[in-house]
């Protein structure tokens, strides 16, 4: 009976390692989760999410984004560490949905987050777009 005990108790404590574990040094950010965070979907057969509703300022009136949409694709992701925290960034492109957009000189709408783990879960912090059409 005393030997039931100690295993039951020894499961119990590694059990509850494993979990803490995981909580705190596992579970890394992946793309498509970062990507599902910033924009609200993700499709995983094109790898990409569409950004709806895209804001321009009032004097970007040549636009290639009519109808306020765009296919989002990452273009870096990368996992860091700064000041003990772990941290992650994502820079992606953003195409328009209606038009072909496939020539050299097409300039996507470049944007960029920065995620931090805070608590055993990732928030976004620094979302930004840097608006690349001429």
């Amino acid at each position: 009976m005393r030997f039931f005990y100690k295993t039951a108790l020894g499961l119990i404590i590694l059990s509850s390692f494993i979990i803490t574990f995981n909580f705190l040094f596992k579970s890394s950010l992946l793309e498509d989760q970062a990507l599902r965070m910033v924009y609200g979907n993700y499709d995983y057969s094109s790898k990409s999410a569409i950004w709806m509703n895209i804001s321009f300022s009032d004097n970007d009136t040549s636009s290639y984004f009519k109808e306020r949409q765009g296919v989002v694709k990452a273009i870096f992701f990368q996992p860091y560490y700064e000041n003990g925290k772990r941290k992650v960034f994502l820079l992606t492109k953003t195409i328009p949905t209606n038009i072909h957009f496939d020539c050299h000189a097409c300039l996507p709408l470049i944007g960029a987050a920065i995620f931090v783990r805070k608590m055993g879960h990732w928030k976004l912090v620094c979302p930004w777009s840097l608006n690349t059409l001429q």
